[in-house]
């Protein structure tokens, strides 16, 4: 298992075809594992790195945003989950009142930083959740 200190991502191991580390989520006060790419044993790249650098500058703002995002994409989905379970729905798919009431329900799981399109990085955030 190959293993490097990057200047951005710290500390990070190969696992299979993918570079795994940990950062602190400032947003959520958490411990987050992120991904990228394991390229021919190459280090992450500089655009890569200047992505998650941009990320973390505004990580409140743009985790809010995501928050209300997902807040919204459940309230129109709740009911179509719902008729999914029969019995005990409630349980399984409850009703949440404020955008902030998603962390209760919702873990992120990891965040990957996408660069196979060659115009443009992407952080995904893949989450599951309770």
């Amino acid at each position: 298992m190959n293993t490097i200190t990057d200047p951005v991502f710290g500390e990070l191991t190969q696992h299979r075809q993918s570079w795994i580390g940990h950062f602190w989520l400032e947003f959520r006060q958490q411990n987050c594992e992120i991904e990228l790419e394991y390229i021919g044993g190459q280090p992450p790249s500089i655009e890569e790195q200047q992505a998650f650098l941009r990320f973390l500058e505004n990580q409140h703002s743009r985790m809010q945003a995501i928050e209300q995002a997902i807040f919204h994409y459940c309230l129109e989905n709740t009911e179509r989950y719902r008729s999914h379970y029969e019995t005990n729905p409630e349980s399984r798919v409850p009703a949440l009142q404020t955008s902030s009431e998603i962390w209760q329900q919702l873990r992120i799981l990891r965040f990957y930083i996408d660069s196979s399109d060659e115009d443009a990085v992407v952080i995904c955030i893949v989450c599951d959740f309770a």
